[in-house]
């Protein structure tokens, strides 16, 4: 009799507290944004290929663990609102190919409002934020350049 009574108790705990992590995730999710989901691991990653329409005909090739490391984990920034409309985007500022250790691709590419992943345009939480971090990380000696 003891027993089921732990048994109940315990199952009526689980239960709450999956519903409690299932609320709090959506609420992040709203109020954050969702995550690229599909980016390859940093460990995964032989070399990164970066381009900035800004700088046509400049493709940057990052192969050192730290550039690498770095281009993995701006994808972060690409947060986006899930159910939000987005348009398509006129043409993508900023386009990251990572080319993994077993040969394949992953490639995303976005401008200041959206991101083009896996063929689904989605509009960013937060606008501008990826495009300013990957042109001052990767391109900023060119448009240091370009500039005097």
């Amino acid at each position: 009799m003891k027993t089921k009574k732990w048994l109940k108790s315990g199952a009526k705990l689980l239960l709450t507290a999956a519903v409690t992590t299932l609320l709090l995730m959506l609420l992040n999710i709203g109020m954050d944004g969702m995550y690229l989901l599909g980016i390859p691991e940093i460990r995964q990653v032989e070399k990164v290929l970066i381009s900035d329409s800004r700088y046509p005909g400049l493709t940057k090739e990052v192969s050192d663990e730290e550039s690498i490391e770095l281009a993995v984990k701006l994808s972060g920034f690409l947060r986006y609102q899930p159910f939000a409309p987005a348009e398509e985007p006129k043409e993508p500022r900023i386009a990251i190919t990572y080319i993994t250790k077993d040969g394949g691709s992953v490639s995303l590419s976005a401008d200041s409002t959206s991101v083009l992943w896996q063929g689904k345009v989605h509009a960013l939480k937060e606008e501008g934020m990826f495009q300013t971090l990957c042109e001052g990380i990767f391109f900023f000696p060119e448009g240091a350049q370009a500039a005097s």
